[in-house]
């Protein structure tokens, strides 16, 4: 297959190895690219449009560009780069490089002996936690409000589950920033990002000291 640029994963130290072997997008050779202390994995690729690519084929080398990473990762800590991020020849990679040496020489150093960890909560028992919301004093006040009234409209209905929502809303919050307080005693670097769905925790991202 012919081959017209270089394919960036990320950035190393230097000397931690040579190259990888064909474990790279399309089964390409992964090979290290070294410029004074650091170095780039890269590996050569027809030039591609990765935006043009079908979201099979796209997916498919999203999960080999993180196979990299984490073959990498075995050895040496490593600075992803974006995916899709690509380089005419070696010498645009020792620029790349030489550019920013000193802040990727930095991040190396610090990210060195270190681990990520992504985190997601749940709800163990959805069902007991709404249990205890429908007997919160606001809650059982509008349903009894309700009840008075007769049959229950719709703007009632929604206004109802609005309060449920608002209160699930706030203990998953409460319980939130426990959990972020706790994780910050011991870890370094805690992310947070927003929650995704009724029943998940927002996920916690967090590099061990």
């Amino acid at each position: 297959m012919p081959t017209d640029c270089s394919y960036l994963y990320g950035v190393v130290p230097s000397g931690s190895r040579d190259d990888y072997g064909p474990i790279g997008i399309g089964g390409a050779h992964v090979r290290i690219v070294q410029e004074g202390p650091i170095a780039m994995v890269a590996g050569a690729v027809e030039k591609p449009d990765f935006s043009q690519l079908p979201p099979e084929r796209a997916l498919q080398c999203l999960a080999e560009h993180q196979r990299v990473l984490e073959r990498v990762m075995t050895d040496s800590p490593v600075i992803p780069l974006k995916f899709g991020s690509v380089a005419r020849d070696d010498r645009q990679i020792a620029d790349i490089l030489r550019a920013g040496r000193a802040g990727l020489a930095r991040a190396l150093e610090q990210y060195a002996g270190k681990i990520e960890m992504d985190l997601s909560a749940f709800w163990a028992d959805l069902d007991a936690t709404l249990a205890e919301i429908a007997n919160d004093q606001a809650v059982v006040s509008m349903k009894n409000d309700i009840a008075a009234r007769g049959d229950a409209s719709m703007d009632q209905r929604l206004r109802l589950g609005q309060l449920v929502k608002q209160l699930l809303d706030r203990r998953r919050g409460e319980i939130a920033s426990d959990l972020v307080v706790s994780l910050r005693s011991q870890w370094r670097g805690v992310a947070v990002n927003a929650a995704h769905g009724r029943a998940h925790r927002p996920v916690r991202r967090a590099t061990l000291r």
